[in-house]
C-alpha cells in the first residue's frame, strides 16, 4: 500500500533520504519512499502496513503526519507523467545558459 506523507515544504527530497536511510538501519517493510518535485509538500511511502508506517515516522523532524487513506499506484503514474518534462532539442551554435549544476 502507498501511504502519503505530509512534510515540510522544501524538505522532501532530504526527508525521502533520511526515511530510507532509517528503514534499511531499523529493518523495516518499506519498500519504496518517493518525493516528486512537482508535489510539494508530500512524501509516498510504500509499506506492507500503516503501523511499520507510524515506525519509520516517530521521532522524525518535519514530517507533519500522514493521511490515514492509501493510494493506488495508478494515481502516483498520473503525478510521474505529468513531471516529465519534454526532451529538448538542441543544435550546433545554440547558446544554452546552466543555471545550477
Amino acid at each position: 500500500m502507498i501511504y502519503t506523507l505530509r512534510v515540510t515544504t522544501g524538505q522532501e527530497k532530504i526527508l525521502s533520504e533520511i526515511l530510507m536511510k532509517k528503514s534499511k538501519a531499523e529493518k523495516l517493510d518499506i519498500y519504496s519512499v518517493v518525493h516528486l518535485e512537482n508535489v510539494k509538500g508530500y512524501i509516498f511511502v510504500e509499506t506492507t502496513d500503516e503501523n511499520t508506517l507510524v515506525k519509520l515516522i516517530q521521532k522524525v523532524k518535519h514530517v507533519k503526519g500522514f493521511l490515514k487513506t492509501h493510494i493506488e499506484v495508478s494515481e502516483i503514474e498520473k503525478l510521474i507523467a505529468i513531471s516529465k518534462q519534454p526532451p529538448v532539442a538542441l543544435q550546433i551554435g545554440d547558446m544554452i545558459e546552466m543555471t545550477s549544476g
